[in-house]
């Protein structure tokens, strides 16, 4: 049998992450057979496992695709600003941007379902450091900005940074159901009553909700 050029190989490769990544949003790990995959990606059950060599690993490339696309949108976006409170506001927007990503809008509720099986503990494992390395980030962004007297000294960065990491996974979570663009609003919602909360004053206040306006 002649080889498949590997350029299809490389399409085959690609397309068989993108149907496991929503398959697996949809419906967890537990959801999802190989079987259905493969058919999906119109591959036998053999091919696959030429792809990845079990399910457990392809589940945790697809937990690798999601961490990926939450810090492309969101904590990337605001490591690449200098001002503290730039990089808060670029938290918020990165959160809207990813929520009308077309790749989340099916849903990926599923990867926060918790199997019984033990194949997933690299998935998990993938996702606690992401959750880690993502609080990290988020309490130094605010630390900062209270070193330069742009958020109260009352808010206490590591809870702040943990609730807006709870808050960046509970925006995705029901997309699949819901209006991606109403998600987005919703988040303009949250910016808005975390500055009523945490700005120093009311014109930091005013000049945040007005530059978060100005990014859409």
């Amino acid at each position: 049998m002649a080889r498949r050029p590997a350029s299809e190989t490389g399409n085959t490769h690609a397309q068989l992450r993108d149907i496991s990544f929503r398959l697996f949003g949809q419906a967890g790990y537990e959801g999802v057979s190989l079987v259905a995959i493969a058919r999906e990606a119109r591959l036998t059950k053999s091919a696959l496992y030429g792809h990845f060599a079990s399910k457990g690993e392809l589940y945790a490339d697809c937990m690798r695709q999601l961490v990926a696309l939450f810090d492309a949108h969101v904590l990337a976006l605001a490591r690449a600003a200098d001002d503290p409170l730039t990089r808060i506001l670029l938290l918020f927007k990165g959160l809207q941007n990813l929520s009308v990503d077309s790749r989340v809008a099916d849903g990926v509720g599923g990867y926060w379902l918790k199997p019984s099986s033990e194949g997933i503990a690299q998935a998990r494992d993938v996702l606690t450091a992401f959750e880690r390395e993502a609080r990290e980030q988020a309490s130094r962004i605010f630390i900062e900005a209270q070193q330069a007297g742009q958020l109260k000294q009352s808010a206490p960065p590591e809870e702040v940074a943990q609730a807006f990491i709870a808050i960046m996974e509970a925006v995705v979570l029901p997309l699949g159901d819901r209006d991606t663009h109403a998600q987005a609003r919703l988040v303009g919602v949250l910016a808005k009553i975390f500055f009523e909360a945490y700005a120093p004053d009311e014109a930091t206040r005013v000049s945040a909700m007005q530059t978060l306006a100005a990014l859409d």
